[in-house]
């Protein structure tokens, strides 16, 4: 692989990931992605929604801003809420 060169380095890899089976392009969507953030222990912490919320603000044009400049698309941080406490 040519790691020199960041585009053939991803269709190097492509390729190798198709030739496996792992890889489909017709499969392949425009998308910047999936932020995932969870505590591996499975303890809720404060820390982890702070991480998830400067993960999100990190890709303004998913949460904060859409092209009109004044609304977002949806994106945003889902957390697992006790259903005691309401």
């Amino acid at each position: 692989m040519n790691m020199t060169d960041p585009i053939a380095h991803q269709r190097a890899k492509k390729a190798i990931a198709a030739e496996r089976g792992l890889y489909d392009p017709a499969e392949e969507r425009d998308a910047c992605g999936v932020g995932l953030l969870v505590s591996l222990n499975g303890t809720s912490r404060r820390e982890i929604v702070d991480l998830a919320l400067k993960s999100l603000k990190a890709v303004w044009h998913r949460g904060a801003v859409d092209a009109d400049g004044k609304t977002g698309d949806g994106a945003g941080v889902r957390l697992n809420v006790p259903q005691d406490m309401f």
